[in-house]
């Protein structure tokens, strides 16, 4: 007699190669070799981890055909956004709603499923058109308010990582989802087949295969456009050249009222990280000379702003932090001081976008996390080591 998982067996390997024979799916058949399925019966239905792919078998058997596919796809998407190491990251937040998080997730993937024209099924609870453009954190501010029933049975997506036997597997001897990511990308590629590739990995894929870039030059580009530039002034001639018998003007730098720094200390960010972030920002300091900066740490909340006057200064601040991230408490601080012309906020962005847009500016310079996309202002990404 055959067992579930044999008949499973069966039913995979047809599924699996009428995707091959079908050119629509090379990108998503190029991600689905390069992880492990496993039948689980303790699952309902799917689910993914960075490790592998786990499906109840007679969930799958039960499938229509064409929803197969789907849940193949579904899941393989979920991966090649790394879904879950970013669930991970960010469950280190306050006031973090995992189940949102989910929804979110799903609503990204569906339609991307649509988009490739697949038979998205119709139980699925999570496909709307007004949640088909944007990552999934701009996904996720927009479902604020709504609320989502927590099901401990159904885990799309599990941040565990298990094997076959239930026993906790070694995440390092896996392949990176990036790099599946961009193996599977250069695979389709080779075939030909880029227009298998859904809309929003496109963006990803262009995101992460920009050069890196001087990220300081960019951040005192952004800045400069908001400062005072060089002024010439006959007035006040320059005292140096004019001890040497010449009546030239002087010329004054940079020069900007008072900037606002805020450096992320919550628990995702190492002191190393900080350090840096402080060095970055003595290098801004250096450049545009302005009267003063205050430079504030947050976790859950401000846990410390320092007036900064000297460049100096900043080689003696203290790290205090390493709780949860919020940035509510931020941004009251920053519309409540109405002296600095901008905040530049340093973070790995892995927070919630819980906030309201402040009326001055606002540059984000994010690290390490290359998918982040601002809620409002300008974002420089860039590496920082950790």
């Amino acid at each position: 007699m055959t067992s579930i998982n044999q008949q499973a067996d069966e039913i995979y390997s047809k599924t699996v190669t009428k995707m091959v024979l079908d050119t629509k799916y090379t990108f998503f058949i190029n991600l689905l070799f390069d992880l492990p399925v496993i039948w689980d019966d303790s699952q309902p239905t799917a689910y993914v981890n960075q490790t592998i792919m786990g499906i109840n078998p007679q969930f799958f058997i039960d499938l229509p055909k064409e929803e197969r596919i789907a849940v193949l796809v579904h899941e393989i998407l979920h991966v090649a956004y790394d879904h879950v190491e970013r669930l991970l990251q960010y469950q280190e937040t306050s006031n973090f709603d995992t189940e949102r998080w989910q929804a979110a997730c799903d609503y990204r993937v569906n339609w991307d499923c649509h988009e490739a024209g697949l038979t998205v099924p119709s139980w699925v609870a999570y496909f709307d058109a007004k949640y088909s453009k944007g990552s999934v954190e701009q996904i996720y501010k927009q479902l604020e308010g709504r609320l989502f029933k927590k099901d401990n049975k159904v885990k799309d997506l599990d941040p565990k990582f298990l094997d076959t036997a239930g026993n906790t597997s070694d995440k390092s001897s896996s392949p990176n989802n990036i790099t599946r990511l961009f193996k599977a990308a250069m695979l389709t590629e080779m075939q030909k087949a880029e227009h298998t590739i859904p809309t929003e990995v496109k963006n990803l894929l262009t995101r992460l295969r920009d050069p890196v870039i001087d990220w300081q030059s960019k951040l005192k580009k952004t800045i400069a456009r908001k400062v005072k530039q060089a002024e010439i002034n006959w007035k006040s001639p320059s005292r140096r050249l004019l001890s040497q018998g010449y009546y030239l003007p002087s010329i004054k730098g940079y020069t900007t009222d008072p900037i606002h720094f805020a450096i992320d200390v919550s628990g995702s960010v190492s002191e190393t990280a900080f350090k840096n972030s402080c060095a970055e920002v003595y290098g801004v300091l250096k450049t545009f000379k302005p009267s003063s900066i205050l430079l504030s740490q947050f976790d859950t909340q401000v846990t410390k702003t320092e007036k900064i006057t000297k460049a100096e200064q900043i080689r003696q601040v203290v790290f205090k932090g390493g709780g949860g991230t919020d940035l509510v408490h931020l941004f009251e601080c920053f519309e409540a001081n109405k002296e600095s012309t901008m905040l530049v906020v340093l973070t790995d962005g892995y927070f919630c976008n819980n906030f309201d847009k402040p009326k001055r500016p606002v540059v984000w310079a994010v690290y390490n996390n290359s998918q982040w996309e601002p809620p409002f202002g300008e974002v420089i990404h860039f590496q920082l080591e950790q």
